[in-house]
This record gives C-alpha cells, sequence and structure tokens, in this order.
C-alpha cells in the first residue's frame, strides 16, 4: 500500500470538509429565499454576469484565490479583480461582477476606502469599473453566489476538483 498515513488523513479531511458544505448547502437551500430583493436574477439581454467569491481562512491568513490576505474583506475584494482582471484578459464585455461582500461592494460605489487592508484592491477595481464602462459592479447574497462560494471554499480546503469546470461536480450542479 503506497498510501501514507498522512495522504490518508487529507483524503479523509477533505471528504469530511466536502460533506460539510454540502450540508451546509442543504440547510441553506431549504431555507425560505428572503423577499428583500435577494433572489439571484439572470442578467439583462447582451449582458453577462460573472459571479465572484473567495473563502478566507483565519487562522491561516489564506485565501481561495491564490492569494494571501490580511482578512476576509481583502480577500473578496481580491476575488472581485481577480474575477474582472479574467474578463479584460478574455475581452469579455457588458460584464455584471457580482459578490456576497456588502462592506466591499459598498466601500467602492461609495469610493471610501476605509478598510486599510482592502482599500488598493478596492480603489483598482473602481479604476477598472472607470475604464471599461461596460462593467458593473452589484451586490449578491450569499445564497444567490452558491456557486461561486462553492468553488473558493472547496478550493481553500483542496477538496474542489481540477476539471470542475469541464466535468461539474453533481453538488455543484445542485447550485447551479
Amino acid at each position: 500500500m503506497d498510501d501514507t498515513p498522512i495522504k490518508i488523513w487529507r483524503l479523509a479531511e477533505r471528504s469530511f470538509v466536502e460533506f460539510q458544505i454540502t450540508e451546509q448547502e442543504k440547510t441553506r437551500s431549504a431555507q425560505p429565499i428572503p423577499k428583500d430583493g435577494t433572489t439571484w436574477f439572470p442578467p439583462p439581454r447582451g449582458m453577462l454576469k460573472v459571479n465572484v467569491d473567495a473563502s478566507f481562512n483565519k487562522t491561516s491568513k489564506k485565501a481561495a484565490v491564490a492569494a494571501i490576505s490580511s482578512s476576509a474583506s481583502s480577500a473578496k475584494a481580491f476575488a472581485i479583480r481577480f474575477g474582472m482582471t479574467f474578463a479584460i484578459k478574455n475581452g469579455l464585455s457588458n460584464v455584471i461582477f457580482e459578490s456576497d461582500c456588502l462592506d466591499v461592494v459598498n466601500r467602492i460605489k461609495s469610493k471610501i476606502f476605509s478598510a486599510w487592508e482592502s482599500a488598493s484592491i478596492e480603489e483598482d477595481i473602481l479604476n477598472i469599473l472607470l475604464s471599461y464602462q461596460s462593467f458593473s459592479l452589484v451586490y449578491a447574497s450569499r445564497i444567490c453566489n452558491g456557486p461561486a462560494y462553492w468553488v473558493a471554499k472547496g478550493t481553500l480546503v483542496e477538496c474542489c476538483p481540477c476539471d470542475w469546470a469541464t466535468f461539474v461536480p453533481q453538488d455543484l450542479k445542485l447550485l447551479l
């Protein structure tokens, strides 16, 4: 048997975390959808939505967006900027970026960058929004941003399959 105890432990840990994420999603999906405008809607005709999210581990300061971050707020801002950079590199236009971090979205929209740990990233996002008139940024509740959360959280705990975009896992399909 060439599996070391550490490999077996990591596999068991990943399976447990994946189970926890699935159970959380079941609980979340069983709850009634709020009637305060937090329901996800498809983008208007001719527009594209890119839902962005990040998962942040307070202990390790590691974010699932392949960055080390000092706070969840800066990880969320980094996820938005990452999504925008992806759109620019791929020549996308008419894109609505959705994030479940209301604080970050509000700071960018108000142009008041009061959170020192994410201020420079938020200013970059504002500059991108000003440069690309066909981009917009809006708040989406965690319920509406479930697929992006699933991928970010799964990546953070190293249980998201590398080929998730090509072969969509059943748990993720349920959120789409």
